[in-house]
């Protein structure tokens, strides 16, 4: 089950090494409206691609893991579930803990990510005890959306910026537009004149 959501999240991590660099970039000119704006659109693309399928893990995840795998691994329904919904929060809150990390607020990220961890090794612990695997999954999903909304309220809190899906962003004018043209300009920028 683990494997099919991390699978799932390639263009998150796609986006995550893509984005940083620009983040700091434009950060550091001061050129915050155009960073929010690349940030929400790529989190808001990839968001509503990604969702097509955390959504179906996340509410048919037991026949679905039944069909791919047998009829044995229809009980890992829930466990896919409480996954598929934890990296759902990931995706809709988008790169926040990158941007706190290339905005020099890199304390505030550890503090959050190591609260986090300290948060949910016991809970964990208990949940697995009482509910097995499936409780392991639903600690993880828990403290994985309140790790992201930490994130997400404290990069608006100090940097000024959202970085959650915009759904907004999904109408078809600003389909058109996502982030690829203001990256494509920055990039431009960046590089220089041609040669």
């Amino acid at each position: 089950a683990l494997r099919i959501v991390t699978l799932v999240s390639m263009p998150t991590q796609i986006a995550n090494s893509i984005l940083p660099p620009l983040m700091s970039h434009l950060y550091s000119q001061g050129r915050l409206q155009e960073l929010e704006r690349i940030v929400r659109k790529t989190t808001t693309l990839i968001a509503a691609l990604m969702l097509l399928v955390l959504l179906p893990l996340a509410f048919c995840g037991g026949p679905i893991l039944a069909i791919l795998f047998g009829p044995a691994y229809r009980e890992g329904g829930a466990v896919i579930a409480y996954l598929a919904l934890g990296q759902a929060a990931m995706v809709v809150a988008g790169s926040s803990g990158f941007l706190l990390i290339m905005t020099s607020h890199q304390r505030a990220a550890a503090a959050i990510s190591t609260s986090a961890t300290v948060v949910y090794i016991p809970v964990a612990v208990i949940a697995t005890e009482f509910y097995g695997a499936a409780g392991a999954a639903f600690a993880f999903m828990c403290v994985t959306m309140g790790m992201k909304i930490a994130q997400v309220l404290f990069a608006h809190a100090r940097i000024g910026i959202w970085t959650q899906f915009d759904v907004r962003g999904l109408n078809p004018a600003g389909l058109r537009h996502l982030a690829w043209k203001p990256l494509e300009r920055t990039v431009k920028a960046q590089s220089g004149p041609a040669a």
